[in-house]
């Protein structure tokens, strides 16, 4: 958790290996997925990002 500017900020990364049979892509081994939760308040934002290795 980071705090600053009023808010609270979360994040986790997960890398995954599930996509490789619909990929099709020898030389990807995994995936990789970012999420972050920021709250401030009663108010909050959820971002993901998913990444192929490059």
């Amino acid at each position: 958790m980071v705090k600053g500017h009023g808010h609270r900020e979360y994040r986790w990364l997960t890398s995954m290996t599930a996509w490789n049979d619909y990929l099709h892509l020898p030389e990807v081994g995994q995936v990789l997925e970012m999420e972050r939760v920021r709250v401030q308040g009663d108010k909050r934002e959820v971002k993901e990002l998913t990444a192929l290795p490059a």
